[in-house]
């Protein structure tokens, strides 16, 4: 007898041996762990200790039998899920698998509907294909249960167990039952039933819910890689999509604006997403430089789309010849009408008159222009506004400044203001822009080009918090149009 319990011993260790040194050895060996919490599993330390009769024997070796037999079912179910495609699919491919190589005469999942809070029948197989709509409330039947609790339940008392929950007067042939939860992280989304074992005197044991539990760990894992890989090609598609609306915005985003008169300009313009919500727009005249820098409300595709209706809308308001005090106004009337409660746009409008050598400035609720005087006095200019898209607010106030003493002006989005607080750990705003200030005042004397790349080096931090634009006009070399020189 000693023999023959060490022959079954080393068969049994022998296969465990063969499936650890499995590619999937973790997999592996965390299934038979599982099958094998059985307490009727004598501990194989001591099988040489007990001298046990041919009836335990008989158990023992029966026990070992069914470990063996579903741990063998497990690992192929594992392998041939990988390969299904979508849900739906997992579902039917689990329930045929099921059948196959468990002796059950039906299957069926049941899902939990979010909006009705119900679990409604998804699919089912077997002898009983019965699909007439079934639902449960959480906690109802042996399923709702099961699904309420999270723990699977075994009834070998099936329509006749109290908590059973009749439908109809089919489920009546229900002899005994196996309700699994089906949970995804700490939430369950639906619930495994397995009804009536073959033949047809038998009873479901521990080991069948052993199976079926490690087998719903399975479809759950199988569910949550698909989720992950359709998420992960859905961001790829969408990262593409972003990239080519990118390019688009970037045609009526002019990457270098016209020059005039001797006035030279640069820009840079950095987005924290593919599409941004900063913009900016010049127009050019023979007596004339028209220039508009802008900040939609949040970011992304909204703010872009924003973006484009925002310029549009100048072009055709310059196209008709309208005023530049007018501008802001007939623009503002326009986004009321189109803009949710959600987005507004703040924007400071700018005219160079070269016949009177002058600036104007109309700002709507946008960060504030600054101005490098020709004895490299830095100042900002006292000029606010309330926002556009907001709600009416009429003419809007417009204020005129002489260009004889300007050397250089500064224009920016406020996303700026934001990098030199993070990157110097400035909370207030204000000291941020004295930075910004001490920098301009600094840099007088070089190139525009490379005090935008000053700003950006030391400025721009790698992940912007929001979109950060900086617009600078250099007048040293303005060659001032004879015209008239009243304000």
């Amino acid at each position: 007898m000693i023999y023959f319990l060490l022959i079954i011993f080393l068969l049994f260790v022998g296969v465990i041996y063969f499936f650890i040194n499995y590619e999937k050895q973790n997999f592996y060996i965390n299934v038979l762990q599982r099958l094998t919490s059985s307490e009727q599993i004598v501990e194989s330390d001591k099988l040489l200790e007990v001298d046990l009769p041919c009836e335990q024997l008989n158990i023992l070796r029966d026990n070992i039998v069914q470990i063996l037999r579903n741990f063998s079912i497990v690992a192929s179910f594992s392998k041939r899920l990988n390969f299904v495609a979508d849900r739906s699919n997992i579902f039917e491919f689990a329930l045929d698998e099921i059948l196959n190589c468990v002796n059950v005469e039906t299957i069926s999942i049941l899902l939990y509907d979010k909006k009705t809070k119900l679990l409604r029948l998804e699919a089912v197989k077997g002898t009983e294909r019965d699909q007439s709509p079934i639902t449960l409330k959480v906690g109802e039947g042996l399923a709702g249960i099961a699904f309420e609790e999270k723990t699977p339940i075994i009834s070998n008392m099936g329509f006749k167990d109290p908590r059973f929950k009749t439908v109809n007067d089919r489920e009546q042939r229900i002899r005994n039952i196996i309700c699994v939860p089906l949970i995804m992280g700490d939430k369950a989304f639906g619930v495994l039933n397995i009804v009536n074992k073959c033949p047809r005197d038998q009873d479901f044991t521990r080991y069948d819910t052993m199976l079926i539990d490690v087998i719903t760990d399975e479809i759950v894992r199988a569910i949550e890689e698909q989720a992950l890989y359709i998420k992960h090609r859905e961001k790829l598609e969408l990262d593409k999509e972003f990239e080519i609306a990118n390019k688009i915005q970037s045609t009526y985003l002019e990457k270098k604006m016209e020059e005039t008169h001797g006035i030279k300009n640069s820009l840079i313009s950095r987005t924290s997403k593919y599409l941004g919500g900063d913009f900016y727009f010049s127009n050019v005249t023979d007596d004339e430089y028209l220039f508009v820098i802008g900040d939609v409300s949040g970011k992304g595709l909204p703010a872009a789309l924003v973006v484009s209706g925002f310029i549009s809308m100048i072009k055709v308001l310059i196209s008709k010849n309208v005023k530049f005090e007018d501008l802001p106004e007939d623009i503002n009337t326009l986004l009321i009408d189109i803009l949710n409660e959600d987005y507004y746009v703040t924007a400071l409008f700018i005219k160079l008159n070269f016949k009177k050598n002058t600036v104007e400035f109309i700002n709507c609720g946008h960060e504030r222009p600054i101005m490098i005087y020709k004895d490299n006095t830095v100042k900002e200019i006292d000029i606010s506004g309330f926002p556009l898209g907001m709600f009416d607010v009429g003419k809007i106030d417009l204020q005129c400044y002489k260009l004889d003493d300007v050397k250089r002006m500064c224009v920016l989005t406020d996303g700026l203001i934001d990098c030199i607080s993070s990157e110097n750990e400035i909370c207030d705003s204000l000291a941020a822009i004295k930075k910004l200030h001490e920098k301009l005042k600094e840099t007088v004397d070089t190139d525009i080009k490379d005090v935008l790349g000053m700003i950006e080096s030391e400025f721009f931090t790698e992940v912007l918090v929001d979109d950060s634009t900086v617009v600078l006009f250099d007048f040293t070399k303005y060659n001032i149009q004879i015209g008239e020189n009243d304000v």
